[in-house]
């Protein structure tokens, strides 16, 4: 008599756990979104964020983590200088690269990393180097 009841039970349970797991967010909406809204950019990196940001390191270290207090808002192509843009998306591997670089003077590089989590995309990994 328990098992009649057990398994429907399970059954149910099991199924909206396989719901949950079948998000498949499009990279194109989400990176129009994180650019746009503070509130999401915030829920969608992984703090500490590794990386290398060249103004507030130290030339003897390799790395350098990004806290979520001292969080600034990252824009996309607020430039007003020719800037080269390359946005590597292969969402079959869910991990995407952004470059913007500018040569000349100042010059500067952008590198983000971008990896979907269980359906969702985050940033991972930036480089800063103006």
């Amino acid at each position: 008599m328990k098992t009649r009841f057990l398994i429907p039970i399970i059954l149910l349970f099991g199924c909206s756990v396989n719901f949950a797991n079948k998000a498949n967010e499009d990279f194109y909406w989400f990176f129009n979104k994180f650019y746009n809204n503070k509130d999401f950019q915030l829920e969608r990196v992984v703090f500490p964020l590794p990386g290398q940001n060249k103004q507030d390191m130290d030339p003897r270290d390799t790395i350098f983590y990004w806290e979520k207090e001292n969080w600034r808002f990252l824009t996309f192509g607020d430039f007003d200088c020719p800037v080269t843009k390359c946005l590597t998306v292969n969402q079959e591997e869910s991990f995407v690269i952004e470059e913007n670089t500018r040569e000349g003077d100042p010059g500067f590089v952008f590198i983000r990393h971008f990896e979907k989590r269980e359906g969702k995309w985050f940033l991972i990994y930036m480089v800063e180097a103006l």
